[in-house]
């Protein structure tokens, strides 16, 4: 987790947690705090429990401005059931491209 601190910028990393895989609701929270405590800048936790919040323009924005995204661990079926093939997902593709460029 470290390395994924480091990789999202360190000290001026603003990432964005989803834990929607995970059906603990403390997860997001938990994960904001981890980061924090390694130093990012901001750890903001975005949930999608309907394939309607992934549309959300204000979760967009957010994920947007994101400089690393982290994925909880939990139920996968249940990110791709609710993100798949949103503006959620092709936000995330692009955020990633974006990294490798």
């Amino acid at each position: 987790m470290r390395r994924f601190v480091d990789l999202a910028g360190g000290g001026a990393a603003d990432i964005a947690v989803i834990p929607t895989a995970s059906l603990v609701r403390d997860t997001g929270p938990r994960y904001e705090r981890i980061f924090g405590e390694m130093g990012a800048r901001s750890a903001c936790s975005l949930d999608f429990d309907t394939r309607r919040d992934a549309e959300e323009s204000g979760r967009l924005e957010r994920l947007n401005r994101a400089t690393g995204v982290f994925f909880t661990g939990g139920n996968q079926l249940r990110l791709s059931t609710l993100l798949g093939g949103t503006p959620v997902a092709k936000a995330v593709r692009q955020l990633n491209a974006a990294a490798f460029r």
